[in-house]
């Protein structure tokens, strides 16, 4: 699947709730991030989830309580807003960026290519420092 077309699937994922592709679309962390992002409303309000929430790394079954606990909370956002591709940007051979409008606003999301192809990765539009390297 193509950056931009990846682009347009995460939010059809988001507004159908479809939290199976978004893994698929999504490197492990950036998924974790974005449940976090998500449930951040139901760990104020609930302490026992915050908890869990802690752990979403950890455990598998720290990860299956979240999302079931998300979906019946129906956190996630409902409509599907209009996108629109403005320009994808290669950062080298591994790595690229789309620029996008989301209902009018101006956004980006960054990506890696993996083994299984390209996935939404947060951390793919960090600058890297020549010491990371090292």
């Amino acid at each position: 699947m193509t950056v931009d077309a990846i682009v347009t699937e995460y939010y059809r994922a988001l507004a159908h709730a479809d939290l199976a592709m978004l893994k698929v679309l999504m490197v492990p962390t950036s998924y974790y991030m974005t449940l976090e992002a998500v449930g951040v409303r139901l760990a104020l309000k609930d302490l026992e989830f915050r908890e869990v929430l802690k752990h979403i790394e950890e455990s598998e079954k720290s990860l299956l309580s979240i999302e079931k606990q998300i979906l019946k909370a129906g956190l996630l956002p409902k409509a599907m807003p209009v996108i629109a591709i403005k320009e994808i940007v290669k950062n080298g051979s591994e790595r690229q960026t789309v620029l996008y409008e989301e209902n009018g606003t101006v956004k980006k999301m960054y990506f890696s290519k993996e083994d299984d192809g390209w996935k939404i990765n947060y951390y793919a539009g960090r600058k890297i420092d020549k010491n990371d390297l090292l």
